[in-house]
């Protein structure tokens, strides 16, 4: 299928931000039914064209939005998402939404209860419109591997729209989020909790958000974000982000050069990469450009392991993937062991697990396993001594962006992950945005801060994105 997504006329409501809606729902100027119909019209404009979803149920969604209306119908007071439609990836339970992580194995999975996330989406009020579809338990770059059929990128429907979605591991919320011109978050790890989500790599899996814009983006972290005493990789201390970036954009606003004190780090090593390609690195020089006249300093930084981290990330990634998708032998979940692995697991997934499986075997554990956990300790070295030099880090999403369907596998998947795995690795807050917002198919750049710093991140991007996108961010809707 090639050609493009139809457009839909201008429509207050598919283009009213999330402050905006929230304010119109809370005041009764829209419903939360009217939201929800809209978009679910849209869902079924698109999705013959894109196969975003693996399942949309109009009925749960207006029931939720129904609830909403009623709440405020008796004075009730609504939450920080009302009415908001999120949808969520396939590998977080959701309670009354089958949950398969792409996986045929798991096609009749119910859930018994929400992830911690959802929950948390689900008491502010958002609307959950459907569970969205991925490369199989995470496992890719494209989604090209989901067992349920092929996603295409609403931007070229010959392209992919980057993998596997909207749950990060190595890459899976900045690489869509590039491909497709979003904003998307992969925060420090711990900040969201991972209760509730199907594990691939349990030391590099991190729940973060994607959205139209930083703005929208920051409401959902500070929904989602916080300590859950099921997760005992959470992070233990409150979030309070939506009021802290409030207070900072309202000091910002006055001021004529905003990043003066800034000092941004720029990635040698991933400017400078053969593979880079020329559009992606003149937009990346635009922006920072556009910083540079914002105040901000600009500083190279080198951080040489790149080429190590990517191969190091993929021996442990494996590995622990290995290890987690023992528990999928068919005793609990469908048949047996070997039916189950043979007719239940896709090709990518089964070379991932062998992968994984040789790495942690006897006689190579110390070539593989351990040697890789060097290298990442080496990745945060280099980070922490970048940090000594600058406040953040910039650098290039991927290096050729979004490529087309079917013409990468393997390792030339694999590699479309080098700029994203160092900060996986290292579990920093890495953000993705446009940096050439206007273009028929954006490039994206990643702003890298140090462990925590989740808020200096998006403080970075929404003062970034009020000069390059001022549409996109205005509550004046």
């Amino acid at each position: 299928m090639t050609g493009f997504v139809p457009r839909y006329h201008p429509d207050e409501i598919l283009e009213a931000n999330v402050a905006a809606l929230v304010q119109k729902v809370r005041t009764g100027t829209w419903t939360a039914t009217q939201v929800a119909e809209r978009y679910l019209q849209r869902v079924r404009e698109t999705e013959p064209f894109i196969g975003a979803y693996l399942l949309v149920d109009d009925q749960l969604v207006l029931e939720q939005a129904a609830t909403i209306d009623q709440k405020r119908q008796r004075g009730e007071p609504l939450g920080l998402l009302a009415g908001v439609p999120v949808s969520i990836k396939d590998n977080l339970l959701t309670k009354g939404f089958t949950t398969t992580a792409g996986s045929r194995l798991l096609q009749r999975y119910q859930p018994p209860e929400d992830a911690t996330c959802v929950k948390r989406l689900r008491s502010e009020d958002a609307i959950i419109l459907g569970k969205t579809a991925m490369d199989e338990f995470g496992m890719g770059s494209s989604s090209e591997n989901c067992a349920y059929g092929v996603v295409r990128n609403p931007l070229d429907l010959s392209l992919v729209p980057g993998g596997s979605s909207g749950g990060n591991t190595g890459g899976s919320i900045r690489q869509p989020a590039a491909f497709c011109g979003v904003v998307g978050l992969k925060p420090s790890y711990g900040r969201v909790s991972r209760y509730g989500l199907v594990a691939y790599a349990s030391s590099l899996d991190t729940v973060g958000p994607m959205a139209r814009s930083v703005s929208d983006l920051t409401h959902c972290l500070t929904v989602i974000a916080g300590p859950d005493p099921r997760d005992l990789t959470s992070l233990s201390e409150p979030t309070n982000i939506h009021d802290f970036l409030r207070e900072t954009e309202e000091a910002l606003s006055a001021v004529a050069k905003p990043l003066r004190q800034v000092r941004l780090g720029i990635w040698k090593e991933a400017l400078e990469m053969p593979q880079l390609a020329s559009h992606g690195r003149q937009a990346l020089e635009e922006a920072l450009r556009t910083l540079t006249s914002l105040g901000a300093s600009i500083i190279p930084i080198s951080m040489p392991r790149l080429r190590a981290a990517c191969a190091a990330y993929y021996v442990l990634a494996s590995s622990e993937a290995s290890a987690n998708l023992a528990r999928y032998d068919g005793v609990r979940y469908w048949q047996m062991t070997r039916r189950t692995r043979t007719l239940g697991l896709g090709a990518e997934v089964k070379r991932r697990i062998m992968l994984g499986t040789f790495a942690l075997s006897s006689g190579y554990v110390d070539a593989y396993y351990r040697r890789a956990m060097q290298v990442r300790q080496l990745v945060k070295r280099d980070f922490e001594l970048a940090f000594q030099q600058c406040d953040y880090l910039i650098g290039p999403v991927s290096p050729a962006g979004a490529f087309a369907l079917g013409t990468k596998a393997g390792v030339d998947l694999y590699a479309e992950d080098v700029l994203t795995v160092p900060a996986s690795l290292a579990g920093l807050p890495a953000l993705a945005l446009p940096c050439n917002p206007k273009a028929t198919l954006p490039t994206g750049m990643q702003i890298m801060g140090r462990y925590g710093d989740d808020v200096g991140v998006l403080r970075l991007g929404i003062v970034y994105e009020r000069v390059t996108r001022p549409l996109i961010t205005s509550d004046e809707q």
